[in-house]
């Protein structure tokens, strides 16, 4: 669905004006972002069972693997998240896969509150590697 890829596309875009919201562990680089799902189109949340409500979060990974000189590839990987607030209370949430064409998106929904503020603890281990690569990045949310 090339919706798919202009949403989350657009997302990063609109998460990365002030911050690259990538880290780069040698030849692979990882996107983060997490937003609100009432930010999702309707279309695009009711294709892919997504939940699209103020008071739910969505944590949107991409592993990319550098291909020559100039290029990045989307590459498969294993992901787990996490993520703990202000008051210590852990919210673990599942993350699955989604496919568009050649991208590939790894998605999970978790409950948020209005100025919440959230520690995400992201484990990425791409396809054939043996060692995880830590991603932690923290996120408010402000849902009124």
């Amino acid at each position: 669905m090339k919706l798919l890829s202009i949403l989350f596309g657009a997302l990063f875009l609109f998460g990365t004006a002030n911050a690259e919201q990538a880290v780069e562990y040698g030849d692979y680089r990882i996107h983060y972002s997490a937003f609100s799902s009432h930010m999702l189109h309707p279309d695009v949340a009711h294709a892919h069972r997504l939940p699209r409500s103020r008071y739910r979060g969505i944590l949107n990974i991409t592993v990319q693997k550098k291909q020559g000189e100039n290029g990045w590839e989307a590459v498969p990987a294993r992901v787990s998240a996490r993520a703990v607030n202000s008051a210590q209370q852990l919210k673990q949430f599942p993350m699955r896969e989604l496919r568009d064409g050649r991208s590939v998106y790894y998605i999970g929904s978790f409950p948020v509150a209005n100025s919440e503020l959230l520690d995400f603890d992201v484990q990425v281990t791409a396809l054939g590697e043996r060692e995880p690569m830590d991603v932690r990045f923290r996120q408010q949310f402000f849902i009124d």
